[in-house]
């Protein structure tokens, strides 16, 4: 299963919690904009919100591990420009028949559920 997530800080920390495999991750597609994507571990509302439970040394190792696999558009193109993706519905998106996708998103109970309309 290889999925596309679509936050940074609940992606990471669903990997940390052991919800989701780091091999099963193609990319993390982010809102944030940092030159080096281990600046977080300083910003309290990352380390201590999302992550605080966790060694910073581990959660830097995995930010190091997944760095090529982490997208930061808003990098990329003019502020003004850039269009900032939702994640109301969901921080993960399974691939399914090739690039056919669905959104999931973690319930109160732990587990992911496709979130998809159903018929």
């Amino acid at each position: 299963m290889k999925l596309i997530g679509l936050s940074l800080s609940f992606c990471i920390q669903d990997i940390l919690d052991g919800y989701i495999k780091e091999e099963d991750v193609e990319k993390i597609i982010s809102n944030t904009a940092l030159s080096d994507i281990t600046t977080t571990l300083d910003d309290e509302l990352y380390s201590t919100r999302y992550w605080g439970e966790y060694d910073q040394a581990t959660v830097e190792a995995l930010l190091l591990r997944l760095k090529d696999k982490i997208e930061q558009p808003r990098l990329k193109t003019n502020e003004a420009d850039y269009i900032f993706h939702t994640i109301s519905q969901g921080h993960w998106i399974k691939k399914i028949d090739g690039w056919t996708a669905c959104i999931w998103k973690k319930e109160a109970i732990g587990e992911y559920v496709d979130v998809r309309a159903k018929d």
